[in-house]
């Protein structure tokens, strides 16, 4: 199943770090959130991910998208 749809008129930003060599942790933090299916509906998970070492450095889970979860 895909979540990410391509197919529309909106500005697709370039990849701005993709030719970026890391050499050591903290140089990129990428976002992410998603949400996850729980027995009585969904929670949202916004995660701050260091490039680097592809680890999770914070991360939030709550019942709604308001601005407060990834801040």
């Amino acid at each position: 199943m895909s979540t990410t749809n391509s197919n529309h008129r909106l500005k697709i930003y370039q990849n701005l770090a993709k030719d970026i060599i890391f050499s050591r942790i903290d140089r990129l933090w990428c976002a992410d959130i998603t949400y996850i299916r729980i027995a009585t509906g969904f929670v949202y998970l916004a995660a701050i991910i260091d490039s680097f070492y592809k680890h999770i450095v914070r991360y939030a889970i709550g019942k709604t998208l308001a601005s407060k979860l990834p801040l």
